[in-house]
């Protein structure tokens, strides 16, 4: 049976023996110099993330490169988290969380908080930590984001105000699925950035390639 698109998390990004890997959010704007030296910002589209994956020397790549061949092809996206955020840093393992599922209550009319509901009482977001939320229908999309400012769950339902990067988008809304485990969203592969595999007769080479956000 063909794989089907987009390839998920347990598929491809969780068998890479990644050694590191760079996980950084766009700026998306165009900036300008007056002649009296201001310095001009302008937002243009959407800031989207984007990264490298290093994977280090091993005795045979064949299985790994079979799976990075097929996303070197239009129509091929994959789902990527950052592997040092695949939890709250509060909640290392995610036992905290158990299997309660966190939704969004509100978001605020400055898309850059929101209040987050139905997680244990006492339970803490940090600055740094990424959460992501799918949203739409066809195609659904994927929003990553980082913690800026934090707290703490209380009350009854318990619930948390945080300021996240980037912006929310206008559809996201009350009652939508946050994921705080493996924060995902969804990548395709930047052309000519796999950097190829030489070979001799015991071992073959590292690689990397670049991948970025897609809304699509």
């Amino acid at each position: 049976m063909a794989i089907t698109f987009p390839l998920g998390a347990p598929t491809f990004w969780d068998g890479l023996r990644i050694a590191s890997l760079s996980f950084r959010l766009g700026e998306a704007m165009s900036v300008s110099e007056t002649g009296g030296g201001e310095v001009l910002a302008a937002r243009m589209g959407t800031r989207l993330w984007s990264g490298e994956a290093r994977i280090p020397p091993a005795e045979d790549q064949d299985q790994t490169l079979a799976l990075i061949d097929l996303i070197r092809q239009p129509g091929a996206p994959f789902m990527v988290y950052d592997r040092r955020r695949e939890f709250a840093q509060a909640d290392p393992d995610g036992a905290i969380q158990g299997a309660a599922v966190c939704r969004v209550a509100s978001v605020a009319s400055n898309a850059r908080e929101m209040t987050l509901t139905d997680l244990p009482s006492g339970y803490v977001l940090t600055p740094g930590d990424h959460l992501s939320i799918s949203y739409g229908s066809t195609p659904i999309r994927y929003f990553l984001a980082r913690v800026v400012t934090g707290g703490t769950f209380v009350g009854a339902p318990a619930q948390v105000t945080v300021e996240v990067v980037p912006g929310i988008p206008e559809a996201v809304a009350a009652d939508d699925v946050v994921r705080l485990i493996q924060p995902i969203c969804k990548a395709v592969y930047v052309p000519d950035s796999f950097s190829g595999v030489s070979r001799d007769l015991v071992l073959d080479s590292g690689f990397s390639f670049k991948w970025r956000q897609t809304l699509r």
